[in-house]
């Protein structure tokens, strides 16, 4: 990948970090604000994975056609769309379309993202994918801090307003700027079936059923379950739980960064032991009294798990998809094991019902799961 591409990147990539972080924060307590439950928010999440299921799978297909470039510049601009808007609606339908909109979006970043690395870097793809990802999350903490300035200040509507003036901004750059790969002919054209259908064979195959499992894991603890756990246990004011974002978010980053090179001798062994310090810390948490003690806990389930398990995972999809359907290959193992944060959103909702601490531990359990299954690879 050349330079110049490699700037533009970063850059645009940066941005998106910084408008997701915005968004992550405000999102629960605009929902909250506008009168929508718990449960009806791990509905509304639940759904717009299940339109991103579809969305990721397909704009994966035309992009082995068409290249990865178009499909990279529409995610930016819905997503940008999808925050901008949100401020309008307010009613259970309305927020449900534009998160599905925003996540269908998200999805078919995440996999033009990976791709886009893969194919430029292959050799180097462990190294340059988590500099790439852990700028991003520094940008997300940044976009986190910041979405508590302009809540604080101005609004939470005007939050949105501003990640999604930021998202039209990168849209721009990224395809002005950005010089496209030439476009490698396709495996032949595919019906729906053969989009949408779960054909995946061999390891693929299996790393998309751990994907899977690691969803519902992320679905349980993340999402508007975090926030809103934090406040509800501990009293945590809207500004410490940005506070904790930031942590969250740079706990995720700088391993993620700075491990790349680290990842490449022997992945699953890593894998594994990123998984079982992730999963216990999730269990671990509900069961401590203070946040004091709790807080750095929860948060070694991102600084000694997810950012070392993300990249190998990532790294593995792109070793085993096909040539020739790599777009369609990625998107669809990742857009199947993402709907395991379909489950997991529609599971939260009720636990916290039941007791808040409940979805922290059962995370923690499903990825005591994934590591059978990691060590089977």
């Amino acid at each position: 990948m050349r330079r110049r591409n490699i700037f533009i990147f970063f850059v645009v990539v940066s941005l998106f970090g910084l408008t997701f972080g915005i968004y992550e924060i405000s999102i629960p307590f605009y929902l909250q604000s506008r009168k929508i439950s718990f449960p009806r928010m791990g509905d509304i999440f639940a759904v717009s994975f299940l339109f991103a299921f579809l969305m990721r799978q397909y704009a994966g297909y035309l992009s082995d056609i068409f290249g990865r470039r178009p499909f990279f510049s529409a995610a930016l601009f819905l997503s940008g769309l999808g925050n901008f808007c949100t401020p309008f609606f307010n009613t259970v339908g309305t927020q449900t379309f534009l998160k599905s909109l925003r996540e269908g979006a998200f999805g078919v970043k995440e996999t033009m993202q990976s791709v886009i690395l893969y194919e430029g870097a292959e050799n180097e793809f462990l190294n340059i994918y988590g500099k790439n990802r852990g700028t991003e999350w520094i940008f997300q903490a940044a976009g986190i801090f910041l979405a508590g300035i302009i809540a604080i200040r101005f609004s939470l509507s005007a939050a949105f307003f501003t990640s999604g003036i930021i998202l039209f901004l990168a849209t721009a750059l990224f395809w002005c700027f950005f010089q496209a790969a030439p476009v490698k002919e396709a495996v032949g054209r595919r019906n729906a079936r053969e989009i949408f259908s779960f054909d995946l064979t061999g390891k693929l195959r299996y790393l998309t059923i751990i994907y899977f499992i690691l969803n519902v894991d992320t679905g349980l603890s993340h999402g508007p379950t975090m926030p809103i756990y934090f406040r509800d246990r501990f009293g945590m004011s809207l500004a410490l739980i940005a506070f904790l974002m930031v942590a969250h978010r740079l706990s995720m980053a700088f391993p993620m960064m700075f491990t790349g090179r680290l990842l490449g001798r022997r992945p699953k062994l890593f894998y594994l032991i990123a998984l079982i310090f992730g999963g216990l810390s999730l269990m671990l948490t509900p069961f401590i009294p203070r946040a004091s003690i709790a807080i750095p806990v929860w948060i070694t389930h991102d600084l000694l798990g997810a950012s070392i398990y993300i990249p190998i995972h990532n790294y593995l999809v792109q070793k085993y998809a096909g040539e020739g359907i790599r777009g369609l290959h990625v998107s669809k193992s990742f857009a199947y094991g993402s709907l395991g944060q379909v489950v997991g959103f529609f599971l939260s909702g009720y636990l916290y019902s039941f007791n808040i601490g409940a979805p922290f531990f059962a995370a923690g359990a499903v990825a005591f799961l994934a590591c059978f299954l990691v060590a089977r690879l």
